[in-house]
Formats: structure tokens, C-alpha cells, sequence
């Protein structure tokens, strides 16, 4: 049973086109996360309108999983998921929390997995370039990821993925809205008809799923021009105090930073364009460098935080030429 139900929100997203349609969009719903409506859960739970999530197929009892907050990049809210620990009879399961876009009417448990009735997102046809939005990231210890997929389909005739764009951050807290765009891939020529959309707090496939990491998204949108091609998100508000030289680089770089005088050092992140974690490492000293010498000729984005005190001090891109 404990199986069944961290793997459940998988089964949702990658099931999702069994589900009845609802009217035809051509915007992604609710993307600001401003209505709300009961939950078939109990008077107490909120469902994002056009959206289901955790909160559906809980107990009363259990704590919600996802929530409406006035912490939001713009309007009145936002959309929260957190990972909580929930009671069984046989004591306590700890599950990530998740949202995905479309209505679930209800979901059967059979020993071959989950019976789900309800409606998607149907009649979505464009094949915008990316897709983003805004988001924070709190996780509870690192490490820990959070995970946002857009899913485009066609289920005329047989049913095929057009396109998919994957957004995931691991890493040190984000405690500000940050813009993420994560570039669309596709894989056919098809026209799709189905958009399906999927986030959760923390990696499903991980067993020690961590107790409290809290993703909170708003301001989703698909963009058809002008955006960047990149999973990584850009910091805004963060005080460059911090640079990385020679750049372009070839085998080494060297880190120069200006912190506090009780500061221990800095912790560096490098994101290929993909958002994935390609290097990690301490810097103790002005002096110390590093290794790039490994990675691919490209575009990288790197992100400097205070060992002390995880917070972020700069961002920016490193061209690596070697």
C-alpha cells in the first residue's frame, strides 16, 4: 500500500488520457491560481479551480497537501504543495505533495493500481516553444527535488506525446519568486489536443521522501516567441556580489566573491540549459578554482550561496569552450 500511494501521482499524470475531456482551451486554466472551490475532500480543503491534487484522495483526517496562499508573485494568491507525513493504521507514510491539471470525480484502489474517472484538458493545439511561470522552492534538506512537467498529446487515432518540457530544481532554497522556462521538445509533427500539466514538492522516486519541502507555483504560461530555451531559472533580486573569471572558460574557473567577514565560503551550482545539475562545489577561498575541463562546450547558469547562512549572493552564465 505504501508503494501504491507514492507512486499514485505518477500513475495520474502518466495515465491522464483516459479520463474524459472537458471544454476546449487554448490557455493553460487557473494559471494564476486566483479561484478556488470546495474539495470533495471535506469543508476544510481547497481545490484550485481546474485543477486536482493530494487533498482529493485523502482521509479526512489527513493534513492538506495543497493549499491557496497570499505569498503570490501577482493577484491574491498562489498554489502550494508540500510533502507531509499522514496517518495509516499502521503508522505513519510520508507522500509528496503534487497538483496536475484537469478534474478528478473519483479513483478506485484495486490491487492492479488505480480506476480513475474524471476530465483533462482537452482541445489545447498550440506547440508553443516553452513553458513557465514563477515559482519558490523550499526544501526541507538537500537534497531534494521539485518537478514541474508540461505534456502535450494527441489521441486522435492512437494516442502519442507530441511535446514535453521538464522543469527541475535541486539545490539550495529559492525564498523568492523566480521566473523558470523550460523549452518544449517534440517528438512528432502532430497537431496535439491534449495539455496535461504536473507538479510536485518533492522526487516520487525517492524513498526518503523529506517531510515539509514546500513548492509554490504561480503565474504559469506557455510562450510562443521571445523566450529563452532554458529549465533554469533566472534570480531576480539577488545582489551579484559574486563573479566567475575567465568567461568564456576553457579547463578552470576562479570565483571571486565579496561576502561578510564571518562567512566560511560559498557553495557553487552549475545548470546546463536543461536545468540539470552538472557541477557542485565548495569555495573556501578566493583562491580555489574550478574544474571545468569535463563539460561540454556550451551555455551554463551558476548559482553562489553563502555556506553560512544559504543564501544567494549572485547568478549569471558561464560559457565553457573547451
Amino acid at each position: 500500500m505504501i508503494c501504491i500511494l507514492r507512486l499514485l501521482s505518477l500513475f495520474l499524470f502518466a495515465n491522464s488520457f483516459f479520463l474524459l475531456p472537458v471544454n476546449a482551451q487554448s490557455t493553460i486554466p487557473n494559471a494564476g491560481f486566483e479561484e478556488w472551490e470546495a474539495s470533495t475532500a471535506g469543508p476544510f480543503f481547497e481545490e484550485p479551480a481546474g485543477w486536482f491534487t493530494a487533498n482529493q484522495f485523502v482521509p479526512f483526517a489527513w493534513e492538506p497537501q495543497a493549499e491557496k496562499v497570499t505569498e503570490s508573485y501577482s493577484g491574491l494568491y498562489a498554489l502550494a504543495i508540500e510533502n507531509k507525513s499522514q496517518p495509516f493504521s499502521f503508522g505513519e507514510v510520508v507522500l509528496a505533495g503534487w497538483a496536475q491539471l484537469g478534474q478528478v470525480d473519483s479513483i478506485e484502489m484495486t490491487q492492479n493500481g488505480a480506476f480513475i474517472q474524471g476530465r483533462i484538458n482537452e482541445g489545447f493545439t498550440d506547440r508553443p516553444i516553452s513553458f513557465g511561470g514563477f515559482f519558490k522552492y523550499l526544501p526541507t534538506k538537500l537534497p531534494d527535488t521539485c518537478t514541474i512537467i508540461f505534456r502535450l498529446m494527441d489521441t486522435v487515432g492512437t494516442v502519442s506525446i507530441v511535446g514535453e518540457a521538464i522543469f527541475q530544481y535541486t539545490g539550495l532554497p529559492v525564498a523568492d519568486f523566480t521566473d523558470f522556462v523550460a523549452e518544449v521538445e517534440y517528438f512528432n509533427d502532430s497537431i496535439p489536443n491534449i495539455l496535461s500539466i504536473y507538479m510536485s514538492s518533492s522526487s516520487n522516486s525517492d524513498p526518503d521522501i523529506m517531510v515539509g519541502s514546500r513548492l509554490i507555483v504561480d503565474e504559469l504560461s506557455v510562450r510562443s516567441e521571445g523566450a529563452p530555451p532554458t529549465g533554469v531559472a533566472s534570480i531576480s533580486g539577488a545582489e551579484n556580489n559574486v563573479q566567475l573569471f575567465p568567461n568564456p572558460a576553457q579547463d578552470r574557473v576562479q570565483v571571486a566573491f565579496d561576502l561578510p567577514a564571518n562567512a566560511q565560503g560559498v557553495h557553487v551550482s552549475l545548470y546546463d540549459l536543461t536545468g540539470r545539475v552538472v557541477l557542485q562545489q565548495q569555495v573556501l577561498t578566493p583562491a580555489q578554482q574550478l574544474d571545468v575541463s569535463s563539460l561540454n562546450p556550451g551555455t551554463y547558469i551558476y548559482k553562489v550561496a553563502s555556506l553560512s547562512e544559504a543564501t544567494l549572493h549572485g547568478s549569471g552564465k558561464l560559457i565553457v569552450t573547451n
